[in-house]
């Protein structure tokens, strides 16, 4: 089964106002039932120029710059056809991303959506926060944060370890 994890990065938390600045994807076969990666598909990543200028604390939060977008555009129909090889796709914050990507791209609307941030019951499988960083930090990774494929690599290898309470592989309780 082939799906999808995805981030985005963007000139705010306004999903009504703000503009994506990177995104980025990764296409991967996960064995069923296992949950195990048995290949990353396809990745793409862009940067898009939003035509306003990113806020100082948005360029400190992510390292993206003015100068890095300026003239950047998403290629809709790479991502098009990414998405349709796909049955789930699964981002870390999906209640964010989804309605932002939806915004751009009609490809994301049929699709089913999980979130791996409230997909799993975090807390109770001892982790101190569901932020990427924290769950990634417990499996033994570090990885610069806030960048859309370090946040989407960091996602992938989270998706296929056993949470330490319940055995169950992440995967398998986001898809739940």
């Amino acid at each position: 089964m082939s799906e999808i994890f995805l981030d985005t990065e963007t000139t705010g938390i306004d999903r009504a106002n703000d503009k994506i600045i990177e995104i980025a994807v990764k296409l991967v076969k996960f064995e069923a039932p296992t949950g195990k990666i048995i290949a990353i598909n396809q990745t793409y990543e862009s940067f898009n120029d939003p035509e306003e200028d990113i806020s100082t604390e948005i360029t400190h939060l992510t390292g993206i710059t003015n100068e890095m977008v300026e003239g950047h555009k998403i290629e809709a129909e790479e991502v098009e056809e990414i998405v349709k090889e796909c049955v789930f796709i699964i981002a870390h914050n999906a209640g964010f991303d989804r309605p932002m990507l939806e915004k751009l791209f009609k490809c994301f609307e049929d699709k089913a959506w999980s979130c791996s941030v409230n997909g799993v019951d975090w807390k109770n499988e001892g982790f101190p926060s569901a932020k990427l960083e924290a769950i990634g930090n417990h499996y033994g990774w570090f990885f610069d944060q806030h960048r859309g494929l370090a946040d989407c690599e960091a996602g992938v290898a989270v998706l296929a370890q056993k949470l330490p309470l319940s055995g169950q592989r992440v995967l398998e309780s986001v898809r739940n």
